[in-house]
């Protein structure tokens, strides 16, 4: 019967290894997410302390050669609008080929970079999820067997019907096990 103690059991075991399986993949999902998140945030800081960098090389080196430019335009305000004007055409030079050799490297380095740590907890939670899925099925099909259909005499579909009346009892008694051990206050997903 479907309303034994034994398969009660089977049935809260099954409710709880589910509710643990969509913790698990709920916990893989978060560490999914800070891993790129984690990627993301040191990249940018990466790319922000290498840019603030080349910023201050490139101030002294273009004071430097607005100084040495001097001399051969006559002008201090000459030299550094020549160097002025060499950025210019340099920033317009970079925005047209952007594509090539900044937005794709960074998309590769988005994609290519992750930290070993979470990597190796997002690995081993799979192989949880999997077993955790494996063992789930297990446990259904213990509960649920297939019964192959049979064409039977009037006598036998009488007690065909009196007995599926009675598996019908059977999983009312079930349900109302099920809700004493559950309880409408519990909350099980």
């Amino acid at each position: 019967m479907i309303s034994s103690d034994a398969n009660v059991k089977k049935i809260v075991t099954l409710v709880e290894d589910t509710k643990e399986w969509v913790e698990l993949k709920a916990t893989k999902t978060r560490l999914d997410v800070a891993q790129k998140l984690a990627h993301v945030a040191g990249a940018l800081f990466f790319v922000f302390v290498l840019l603030l960098i080349a910023m201050l090389v490139l101030a002294c080196l273009s004071f430097a050669a607005a100084y040495s430019l001097e001399n051969v335009v006559g002008s201090k305000a000459m030299a550094f609008l020549c160097i002025s004007l060499f950025y210019v055409v340099l920033l317009a030079a970079a925005y047209l080929t952007r594509d090539k050799w900044l937005l794709a490297p960074l998309a590769h380095l988005f994609s290519e970079l992750t930290p070993d740590d979470l990597k190796k907890k997002c690995d081993s939670m799979q192989a949880d999820i999997a077993s955790k899925e494996k063992s789930l099925k297990k446990q259904w099909s213990s509960l649920v067997n297939e019964e192959q259909p049979v064409v039977l005499s009037p006598t036998k579909r009488v007690m065909s019907w009196i007995s599926d009346s009675s598996n019908v009892i059977d999983g009312a008694l079930l349900g109302w096990k099920l809700y004493r051990i559950f309880g409408k206050k519990k909350k099980f997903l």
